[in-house]
């Protein structure tokens, strides 16, 4: 299940395209397809700007028009605001009233929205595919996929289950029940960090008293169940305990998680997106099943620094430690941060001032990059002495460059970053457009995540910064991603023509 997939649904819409000849017309059928992907698409980044302003989804589509997020440019709400309508298709929505995203475990499984089952794609029958039917399915991470008429009806009924479950308070299967306590335990800690200027606990016990209550709890005692491993929920005694050292004892000693995070401070993370938290010891599994293989496999409970909760093998959650551990010694030491997460630092440090740029200038965007460098405020995360780097991907830091002195020219000669900007454009205009990038790192330059079974390099970038939440002290509330450099090219172009046509208005 632990794959960085935010960028599948377009490496499977521009494959058509790009293994096209010139000249060469897409096949009808191919264009639906592909229309089908992206309005799936649009429908999952509703949820997550609407969820990232609102700390909740909401359960009606009318909601994302209300707010601005959805426009009449991308379709209707349907009559009862159940489905999104576009040219005529509908694409059901699956949110619930009152639920955060935060609460919910493992955003690359969870679906939130589909094209309508009776208006699937035919197909080729196979045996993975009786039906000879496709369905293009968005989910909650917002990544789109195109799947099989059978599966998307057990996606769809799956997470509809455990949406409803998280609503109601329900009991969970165990493999969500796991994924739900690496998530309420993430939030503790996040919730520690708070009152202490970023830091996170130094051990499992210092997260006890910022739990979040169980309201399914029997009993006290099984507030404590959280730390053990799903195995020895049912046999451990938990004991009455005399005192608080006693209570804290006990958790250290028992606790099946753990973390490279402990005394790092978290609101450094700059991509909380896609840098592990806390995970389950390897001998914690839980059996989950497979939707792909369709049958049980063993599987380890993790959540990330934004406190999302998910499950993977065993082999790819090593590979993504290996990563945060990195991060979180060079965040404690100081020291500079591996490549990838020193770009997203940048990144997001620039967003923020561009931001701050618009806020002084009646809303309008920065002509480019040198005329925000004034905006960075003190600067945020890990350049602090340094301040040029913000502006550098790591490989262009050099002495020279380094030492020359910082302005508006310098920037304009020597940064890294592309800018998609106009001057004539107020960033506020952006909401509801498809002005879903407005900054990102060289298209050359792709990062290898170095994860089992990834699909290729990545480019990360930055979307327009509109009223992103964030916890106090924490820099990091701008949601990152990174999509396949063919892909962010093709999205950067028609972010670029979104921008120039507010521009223009």
């Amino acid at each position: 299940m632990f794959r960085v997939r935010l960028a599948i649904s377009f490496i499977l819409l521009t494959s058509a395209i790009l293994s096209a000849q010139p000249g060469q017309d897409v096949p009808p059928d191919q264009q639906a397809r592909m229309r089908a992907m992206v309005t799936a698409r649009h429908l999952a980044q509703a949820v997550i700007m609407y969820s990232h302003e609102h700390n909740a989804m909401p359960g009606d589509v009318r909601a994302f028009f209300d707010a601005g997020i959805l426009t009449d440019t991308l379709g209707q709400a349907s009559e009862d605001g159940s489905a999104l309508v576009a040219d005529g298709v509908r694409y059901g929505y699956l949110g619930l009233a009152g639920v955060s995203p935060s609460e919910v475990p493992d955003w690359g499984d969870i679906a939130i929205g589909h094209l309508d089952f009776e208006q699937a794609f035919a197909t080729q029958p196979t045996p993975d595919n009786p039906d000879g039917a496709l369905v293009s399915v968005a989910f909650l991470d917002g990544h789109v996929e195109m799947v099989s008429l059978a599966e998307a009806r057990w996606l769809v009924e799956e997470s509809s289950k455990t949406l409803s479950a998280i609503r109601d308070g329900a009991p969970m299967p165990q493999y969500r029940q796991v994924e739900l306590d690496a998530a309420r335990l993430a939030r503790a800690m996040r919730a520690y960090a708070a009152e202490h200027d970023g830091l996170a606990p130094p051990d499992w016990a210092s997260t006890y008293p910022y739990l979040e209550t169980d309201e399914g709890a029997q009993d006290a005692s099984d507030q404590f169940k959280i730390y053990l491993s799903p195995r020895a929920r049912e046999s451990t005694f938990i004991p009455a305990f005399e005192s608080d050292a006693e209570r804290d004892a006990w958790i250290n000693a028992h606790s099946m998680w753990r973390s490279h995070a402990h005394g790092a401070n978290l609101w450094h993370v700059p991509n909380p997106m896609f840098t592990v938290l806390l995970s389950a010891r390897p001998d914690a599994w839980v059996l989950t099943p497979d939707r792909r293989l369709r049958e049980h496999v063993r599987r380890l409970a993790f959540a990330m620094v934004d406190t999302r909760g998910e499950l993977a093998d065993r082999e790819s959650l090593d590979a993504r430690l290996r990563g945060a551990g990195e991060l979180f010694d060079a965040i404690r030491q100081g020291a500079s941060l591996p490549p990838i997460d020193d770009a997203m630092h940048d990144l997001r440090a620039i967003s923020m001032a561009i931001a701050a740029y618009a806020k002084a200038n009646d809303g309008y965007l920065p002509g480019d990059l040198g005329e925000v460098f004034e905006y960075l405020d003190g600067l945020w995360g890990v350049h602090e002495r340094e301040p040029a780097r913000v502006f550098l991907l790591r490989d262009a830091e050099t002495p020279d460059v380094l030492a020359s002195p910082l302005d508006a020219q310098w920037v304009r000669e020597h940064g890294s970053y592309v800018y998609l900007g106009d001057p004539t454009a107020r960033l506020r205009d952006l909401r509801g457009t498809q002005a879903s990038i407005l900054l990102h790192a060289p298209l050359d330059h792709p990062f290898d995540l170095g994860l089992p079974g990834d699909v290729g390099a990545r480019v990360p970038f930055a979307g327009p910064l509109l009223g992103a939440r964030s916890e106090p002290g924490d820099w990091t509330a701008l949601p990152m991603f990174m999509f396949p450099p063919e892909v962010l090219k093709e999205q950067a172009e028609a972010s670029r023509k979104a921008i120039l046509e507010q521009a223009q208005k």
